[in-house]
């Protein structure tokens, strides 16, 4: 039985708050939880946009957020300039959920990003209100959304200059929370890449379901790769030009991952998911469907889980199997680097 069917969201409607605000906190947990089960059913939330009931505005809000990374139709890509309005709204609340949301369809539709980016940044101009009031209070717990949101982009950071002078101006916010977020903002985008979490970023799964987190490429000591969503930068010639991170069906379906297009999985993800599997402990595939349907934040956890390393802490190669802190000795005396000793 679908998941919300048995959520029974025509109690949305009921005439007891206590019924109504329970589904509608259910609803946002299904959405982040189980996001494919509740897409079908987004126009069902759409319409609270426009409503006077703010709860059921914040929870369309959230909601639309956490069922971007499987819009596989672009309903949510066309409800971006409406949660924009919202950034530029008086209730600090409404734009608060906005800026998370905003935030979660950026990174699983990147098309979307310099737009979404350009308006964060604006709302340091913002004018929230408070009991009737301009309120410059509101604006900076506001900002404080912005900095903890770009934090899901240090590599967008590293490489404009314009997101780098928004977080600097906010070190001299006069919230002290803002401060400290914007200086540790700072210091994980100087951060070396070897001191870096490397399972914390969304943006490292590739599009195919690659966790580039765990690529040898990124995790080496010298000339490392950034990811396949990252730029071009000491990246080999084969992921620059990637037939899959470049397929045009991708980019028509406007998709952050292959399982939103019609043709997954196609030829070419059976391949790389054959060779994945045969050599390197790991499904492309298998990666996909988690991510479909339990979330990409639900994956991660997974994959730190699975790929952590017992004793430092950092994350195994999927290459080879080797920690690069504690197995380095090994690492170095390995000819064939890019497999596992059985």
């Amino acid at each position: 039985m679908p998941y919300s069917s048995v959520l029974q969201l025509k109690n949305l409607a009921s005439d007891k708050p206590s019924v109504k605000y329970c589904t509608a906190k259910r609803a946002v947990e299904l959405s982040k939880e189980k996001p494919r089960a509740l897409y079908p059913k987004l126009g069902v939330f759409v319409p609270f946009l426009d409503g006077d009931n703010r709860i059921f505005k914040w929870t369309a809000i959230i909601i639309i957020g956490n069922l971007a990374i499987v819009d596989k139709n672009n309903r949510i890509g066309r409800l971006v300039p409406k949660l924009i309005s919202f950034l530029h709204g008086q209730e600090l609340i409404t734009a608060a959920n906005s800026i998370k949301a905003l935030g979660l369809i950026a990174q699983a539709k990147p098309r979307f990003k310099e737009k979404i980016f350009t308006e964060l940044i604006a709302v340091e101009k913002a004018r929230y209100y408070n009991k009737g009031k301009v309120s410059p209070e509101c604006r900076n717990v506001a900002l404080g959304h912005v900095l903890s949101t770009f934090e899901a982009f240090p590599q967008d950071i590293a490489r404009q200059k314009d997101l780098q002078a928004f977080i600097k101006r906010q070190l001299k916010n006069r919230r002290p929370a803002v401060r400290e977020a914007a200086k540790k903002l700072l210091q994980l985008i100087n951060k070396p890449p070897a001191s870096k979490n490397f399972i914390s970023d969304r943006g490292l799964i590739a599009p195919c379901g690659m966790n580039c987190g765990l690529c040898a490429a990124y995790l080496r000591e010298k000339k490392k790769c950034p990811g396949c969503r990252g730029g071009s930068k000491d990246k080999s010639p084969a992921c620059i030009n990637c037939r899959i991170k470049n397929c045009p069906k991708l980019e028509k379906a406007k998709a952050a991952f292959c399982f939103a297009c019609g043709s997954f999985p196609c030829d070419r993800v059976k391949h790389l998911d054959a060779r994945y599997q045969a050599h390197y402990h790991m499904s492309m595939i298998e990666n996909l469907k988690y991510i479909e349907d339990k979330g990409i934040d639900a994956f991660l956890r997974s994959q730190k889980k699975k790929w952590q390393c017992p004793t430092c802490g950092r994350m195994i190669c999927c290459h080879n199997g080797l920690c690069y802190k504690c197995d380095i000795m090994k690492l170095k005396a390995k000819k064939r680097k890019y497999r596992w000793e059985e």
